[in-house]
C-alpha cells in the first residue's frame, strides 16, 4: 500500500508575506554587520599605513556649554518650531550676557589707584587705615597730576598735621629748635592753620600761653600777615564769647 505525501496549500495570506519579509531582513543586516565589521579593522600589509586616517580634534581651551533642550508645546509644527528656535536664541543670549558680566567684574575688581585715593580723602575721617605700601601707590598715582584735587588735598592734610606737630611740641627748652622747623614749612600757604593750631592749643594748656606769645611774636618779624591773622582772630573770637556771655573762651 503505497502513501502518497500531500503538500499543503501555499499561503500567500499577509501573515505569510509578514514573515518572508522578516526572513529577508534579518538576512540582510546579518551580511551588511559583517560586511562593515570586516571593513572597521585597518588592514597593513607590510607596515604600510593606510591612506587616509582620522585626525582627532583637539579639545577646546574654552568650555562648551549646552543649553538645555527647548520643548514647545503647540499643535502647528511650523508655529512650534519657530517658538523653539527663538526660545532658545533668547536663553543664548542670556547666558553670554553672563559671561561678559562675569569678565566686566573682574575689570573692574582691578585696583585703580587714583579712583582709589580720590575716594579715600573725600571722606571726612582720617581714622580709615591704608597699607603702607598701597598708600605709597595711591600717592604716586594722584601726584602725578599736581593740578588735581586729590594732590592738592593731599599735600593740605600733610600742611597740616606738621604744623599742629610742631606747635603742640613746642616748649621753653625746645623753642630755638622749633622755631626753624616752623619757618621750614609753607606759612603763607598755611597761616590759618597755624593760626587754629595756636588758638587751641592756647586754649587747652593755659600755662603755657607765655610760650605761645613768644612764639608768634617771632614769627611776626618776619611774617606779619600771620600775626595780624592771629590777632584778627582772637579779637573775633573775643567779641563772638563777649555776645554769649561766655566767660569760658
Amino acid at each position: 500500500m503505497s502513501t502518497t505525501v500531500l503538500n499543503p496549500p501555499r499561503d500567500n495570506g499577509p501573515a505569510y508575506k509578514r514573515k518572508r519579509y522578516n526572513v529577508r531582513r534579518s538576512i540582510r543586516s546579518s551580511k551588511y554587520s559583517q560586511m562593515f565589521r570586516s571593513r572597521s579593522a585597518s588592514v597593513t600589509v607590510d607596515n604600510v599605513p593606510p591612506a587616509s586616517r582620522r585626525r582627532s580634534r583637539s579639545p577646546s581651551s574654552v568650555p562648551r556649554r549646552d543649553l538645555p533642550r527647548v520643548t514647545v508645546s503647540d499643535i502647528d509644527p511650523i508655529r512650534k518650531a519657530e517658538r523653539e528656535r527663538q526660545l532658545t536664541a533668547r536663553m543664548a543670549a542670556k547666558e553670554l550676557e553672563k559671561i561678559e558680566g562675569g569678565k566686566t567684574k573682574e575689570k573692574e575688581k582691578e585696583f585703580d589707584a587714583q579712583a582709589e585715593f580720590a575716594k579715600l580723602t573725600s571722606l571726612r575721617s582720617g581714622g580709615v587705615y591704608v597699607p603702607p605700601a598701597r598708600l605709597r601707590a595711591m600717592q604716586a598715582a594722584a601726584s602725578q597730576d599736581k593740578n588735581s584735587t586729590e594732590y592738592q588735598r593731599t599735600t593740605w592734610d600733610a600742611l597740616r598735621k606738621s604744623i599742629t606737630g610742631i606747635v603742640n611740641r613746642v616748649n621753653i627748652a625746645n623753642i630755638k629748635q622749633i622755631v626753624p622747623e616752623l619757618f621750614s614749612e609753607n606759612l603763607i600757604r598755611g597761616r590759618g592753620l597755624f593760626a587754629r593750631s595756636m588758638m587751641k592749643a592756647q586754649a587747652a594748656s593755659l600755662p603755657f600761653t607765655p610760650v605761645f606769645a613768644a612764639l608768634v611774636a617771632i614769627i611776626n618779624t618776619k611774617l606779619p600777615q600771620v600775626g595780624e591773622l592771629i590777632l584778627t582772630r582772637l579779637i573775633s573770637q573775643f567779641r563772638r564769647a563777649f555776645k554769649r556771655n561766655d566767660k569760658v573762651s
